[in-house]
């Protein structure tokens, strides 16, 4: 009688057991599942502040870029005649110190003077009828800038339609 008492024990024991190991598998699952996608939320959230910082950081580079452009600019209508007085080459070497500020954070002039077109490098505000080749840059109104292969801003320029 004692056999069949521990026979019929272990029939229920044997569902309740396997009922247990599959609540255990499908909860393993779930664990498993909510690490992964915790370390991929972790991952996509440091993407996101590196970008984030870096996104600022071309957002502070851009408004010094139009800084440095006022400087060109004044640079370019200084009277002969004050060319060597010192507040006007003090100025200029505050150009410079910002142009050096802007490579050392890895920022590059976009060449463009005497270079093929090229939309992707360059904003084309006029063409004109030249000697030169059509579609080469005569001349730059505004200077472009790239970080790394990004570019921050086009080179705007005036662009050769050829002769006519």
């Amino acid at each position: 009688m004692k056999k069949k008492k521990d026979e019929t024990l272990e029939e229920v024991k044997n569902p309740e057991m396997e009922k247990i190991k599959q609540v255990n598998a499908e909860l393993t699952g779930l664990l498993k599942r909510a690490q992964a996608d915790f370390v991929n939320f972790r991952n996509r959230v440091e993407a996101e502040k590196k970008d984030w910082v870096k996104y600022g950081e071309i957002q502070v580079l851009m408004d010094l870029i139009q800084v440095l452009d006022n400087f060109s600019q004044a640079a370019k209508h200084v009277p002969e005649d004050i060319k060597s007085n010192q507040w006007v080459l003090g100025v200029q070497n505050i150009e410079k110190q910002f142009e050096e500020a802007l490579k050392n954070r890895g920022i590059e002039k976009i060449d463009a003077v005497g270079q093929l077109f090229d939309p992707s490098l360059h904003e084309a505000l006029f063409m004109e009828e030249s000697d030169k080749p059509e579609d080469t840059v005569l001349e730059v109104f505004a200077d472009g800038y790239k970080l790394g292969d990004k570019i921050i801003r086009p080179a705007r320029v005036k662009v050769s339609k050829g002769k006519g």
